[in-house]
């Protein structure tokens, strides 16, 4: 793990039910600048072949949509078998969740936000897993009308910063829930992605996004994989000491 001086940045992206084609693009913004990307899959895709030393896939399941949450758990390690992490749709969870996910073989979540704090650190959970929080999620910043500036999130600054994104708000460049909300109502259909997608180069998630990939790239901050997060990860354990009632 990083000593809490050093700054080091995780990006990674929930796909939403994003086609092959979306996912590939918001990938593209990463891969071409160098960078590592943990994609946290709510299905299998093509792209998962090319998973290499800067592509992780996680999964993230959806419980909202059914109460077999162990089935559901049994599917997401057959849909992948080489999974390590996950995060939540939704960030859902309640403490047998995460039981039922460390029996089915996962090692570790991301399934917390700790929106903006300093020097985050993985934490070791009772069940087993490590869990790595967030530091920051695109809807969250747009839902609060946080400023299309990057230099206002101290990327710099010492310690873990788990960056997530969407493939759907980097294609809209999304900036407010409406925009969303448009193209939803209209079954995500080819022509509103079109209509409601931001062209503004001043503002919006894919202009946040590409200040955050050329403040990474120009100060040559440390960026990882989850997965290489978590190895050997000197963690905070939680719960009283052995010697105590």
């Amino acid at each position: 793990m990083q000593a809490d001086n050093e700054a080091t940045v995780v990006f990674t992206m929930d796909t939403d039910w994003a086609d092959e084609e979306m996912l590939a693009w918001a990938q593209a913004l990463f891969r071409k600048n160098g960078l590592p990307l943990t994609i946290f899959a709510t299905q299998p895709y093509d792209l998962m072949a090319q998973a290499d030393d800067h592509t992780e896939f996680g999964v993230h399941p959806n419980f909202f949509a059914t109460q077999d949450h162990r089935g559901l758990w049994r599917k997401m390690r057959r849909q992948f078998p080489r999974a390590t992490g996950f995060r939540c749709h939704g960030l859902f969870e309640y403490a047998g969740l995460l039981t039922m996910a460390a029996e089915a073989g996962f090692t570790y979540d991301s399934n917390l936000l700790m929106f903006g704090c300093d020097r985050i650190r993985p934490f070791q959970h009772p069940s087993g897993l490590v869990r790595v929080p967030m530091f920051w999620e695109d809807d969250d910043h747009f839902n609060l009308g946080r400023p299309w500036d990057a230099t206002v999130l101290g990327l710099a600054r010492p310690g873990l910063k788990v960056i997530n994104f969407h493939p759907i708000h980097l294609w809209l460049n999304t900036v407010d829930s409406a925009q969303y909300d448009y193209v939803k109502a209209n079954g995500f259909s080819r022509g509103a992605l079109e209509e409601a997608r931001c062209r503004d180069k001043n503002r919006g998630t894919r202009v946040l996004a590409e200040q955050m990939i050329e403040t990474v790239t120009h100060k040559r901050l440390k960026t990882m994989l989850l997965k290489e997060v978590v190895h050997g990860v000197a963690c905070t354990t939680v719960g009283l000491p052995a010697d105590r009632p």
